[in-house]
């Protein structure tokens, strides 16, 4: 079966491969770096890269230089067209030089780069005091590299690196620090000095039983923020008043999550803006009622260290684990149905939904008899690696959380290989839509594109599907 694809979010995930790589098929990458000072750099590196530089993937090429001479040159032969970076490293991971290089077939990509080291000094303050022992990352912002660092007795921390540009610096320091706060910086010149006041700002609250209004001890509480440039999420746990605290807190669209022993989770979003200092976020949450769940195969025998996911809607609320007697414990609530997604390692999954105690039947495991094989090729038949999918069976869409559950425990691939293959062994008998995506999460395609690409019946044995990529009319 052969599926063409016009869309364009078809023509973004697609990698053009060659077969044979011939000489007329390659190109080769020149480079001359001139450092200040003879031994700065140790390595020479060429890596595939996506998005001039921001996505740095596998090394292609590399060398050991010459520590000798202040001008090293080198060249990469037999290089596929694409895109690449190509690095400086120096003795630390801070010292590295990297620069976007584009590959032609049948031609000579040269570069020229200058090594110069740059002297960051950053100064980190809570409340007007140096904060010591302070993690820092630094990562850059306009191209992919980073480094940690320690603050010292008077909140000091130095970074040497190469790389000019955009850098963000993220500080953590618990238990004072409970959630991380980043502040973006240039580095440009040989020297930057950076000062960080933590601001005093927060996010407090209470987690309760919704129906007795009892403080709940011990529950866990995210905190997740998307803020204009960078996300993040931290996680604390109520004390024994059931008080929580996240400080500093950076301004953005908030998310607060709370679960405990017995609660399945519950969730309180809002914005986070100027003037505000402080927040006061309650969670109530409803006690569950804690159901056995039997998980059986198809000849009734029970099913030992299967995984069960706990979904509302496509959000996932817990994880559980079959003893050996097949049992696990799921909680349920009686406002709304709980929808469990079984894992097994031997292969194969299954899925049920609870609304109450009463609804409560064994789950039974289909045998993984049916091998899927879906091939990628580009019009020109190269295979087309790393494309991943979004899967409905029988009619039901795979969350993106299950499916990474099946790589983890049973090995099953999300993204297709070099060859443009990618194999999901041991499924069960029935009818399966595939969506071509380049993020397992990308449920979205679903809302814009209902139709399936590849849709059939899978039988006992092996089921091969082939879709055959072109690129959209612009």
């Amino acid at each position: 079966m052969t599926v063409r694809l016009w869309s364009r979010s078809a023509a973004l995930i697609i990698a053009l491969l060659p077969f044979v790589l011939r000489a007329e098929n390659v190109g080769k990458v020149t480079a001359v770096v001139h450092q200040d000072e003879v031994g700065r750099v140790t390595a020479l590196e060429l890596r595939e890269s996506t998005s001039g530089g921001r996505r740095i993937g596998h090394v292609v090429a590399r060398t050991d230089v010459d520590r000798s001479s202040t001008v090293i040159k080198t060249t990469f032969t037999g290089i596929a067209p694409g895109e690449y970076v190509f690095i400086a490293r120096g003795t630390s991971a801070s010292e590295q030089l990297i620069e976007p290089v584009q590959v032609v077939a049948g031609a000579e990509s040269k570069l020229s780069v200058q090594v110069q080291p740059i002297v960051a000094t950053i100064v980190v303050r809570d409340g007007g005091e140096p904060l010591t022992n302070a993690r820092l990352r630094v990562d850059g912002r306009d191209l992919e590299w980073s480094a940690k660092l320690t603050t010292d007795g008077r909140g000091k921390a130095e970074l040497m690196t190469w790389q000019s540009g955009r850098a963000r610096v993220t500080v953590a320091a618990p238990p004072r620090i409970s959630a991380p706060y980043s502040e973006t910086f240039e580095l440009e010149g040989t020297k930057a000095e950076w000062t960080i006041e933590i601001p005093r700002r927060e996010i407090k609250g209470v987690v309760i039983d919704a129906g007795t209004g009892v403080p709940v001890k011990n529950a866990a509480v995210v905190l997740a923020v998307r803020a204009q440039e960078w996300t993040f999420s931290a996680q604390t746990k109520t004390d024994a008043s059931g008080r929580y605290r996240f400080y500093p807190a950076a301004y953005g669209e908030h998310t607060v999550k709370a679960a405990a022993r017995g609660y399945p989770p519950g969730e309180v979003s809002y914005s986070f803006a100027a003037p505000d200092e402080s927040r006061e976020v309650t969670l109530a949450l409803e006690a569950a009622e804690m159901i056995q769940v039997k998980v059986l195969n198809s000849g009734g025998r029970p099913i030992a260290e299967a995984d069960l996911l706990h979904f509302r809607g496509f959000s996932q609320q817990g994880v559980s684990s079959t003893d050996a007697s097949g049992s696990a414990v799921v909680p349920i609530s009686a406002r709304e149905p709980r929808d469990v997604y079984v894992v097994p390692r031997a292969g194969s999954f299954g899925f049920a939904q609870f609304a109450s105690r009463e609804s409560v039947k064994p789950i039974r495991i289909s045998d993984g008899d049916a091998r899927i094989v879906l091939r990628m090729r580009s019009a020109a038949g190269a295979p087309v690696a790393n494309v991943a999918f979004v899967m409905r069976y029988n009619g039901r869409t795979v969350p993106a959380d299950v499916v990474r559950a099946m790589a983890r425990v049973q090995g099953v691939a999300i993204m297709s290989d070099k060859e443009g293959r990618l194999v999901l062994e041991k499924m069960p008998l029935g009818f399966y839509e595939f969506w071509p995506v380049d993020s397992p999460t990308a449920l979205h395609v679903i809302a814009t594109s209902p139709d399936a690409p590849v849709r059939f019946m899978a039988m006992r044995g092996e089921n091969t599907a082939e879709l055959t990529f072109t690129e959209a009319d612009e």
